[in-house]
């Protein structure tokens, strides 16, 4: 391991939190849309879902001595997405994403769902690319070897 596991923790304050608001804050939209509707439990149980995905935020933050900053923001991804889907199944439990329908938005749970998996996993993906290439490490999120950038650099292989 090339790195102490909290050093790359430093100066990313702005990342993390940016991260972090921007996996949650369209849930607070989506509250105040079904709010409107008036499905006050659908809204309460997503403002609780936010709050729930920031607290586990702010905590991967206060133990980031403890944890490697691309392991955590993994989690922080995972956490997004769980609760993310969580606010789509109660939008969709309560009807209320169906009676909120836009005039020219087609709602379908299932894109909903596509949507959010694919963003996390692209973002899980993008994570693991970016620590094996900021920390030079086989151990980083993902694991397992990676090739050597000197080897694509040469060519064609014989």
């Amino acid at each position: 391991m090339r790195e102490c596991p909290h050093a790359s923790w430093d100066g990313r304050l702005g990342g993390w939190v940016g991260s972090q608001l921007g996996g949650t804050a369209w849930m607070l939209a989506l509250a105040v849309m079904a709010g409107a509707e008036g499905f006050l439990f659908a809204a309460a149980y997503i403002v609780a879902l936010f709050a729930v995905a920031n607290a586990i935020g702010v905590t991967l933050w206060l133990k980031r001595r403890r944890l490697r900053f691309w392991t955590a923001l993994i989690w922080l991804v995972v956490t997004c997405g769980a609760t993310g889907a969580a606010a789509i199944y109660i939008m969709d439990a309560t009807e209320a994403l169906a009676t909120a329908q836009m005039e020219h938005w087609a709602y379908s749970t299932q894109t909903a769902y596509l949507c959010l998996a694919a963003g996390c996993i692209g973002a899980i993906l993008m994570v693991i690319q970016r620590a094996r290439l900021e920390t030079g490490d086989r151990d980083a999120p993902g694991g397992g070897p990676t090739p050597s950038r000197d080897r694509w650099s040469q060519g064609p292989l014989p």
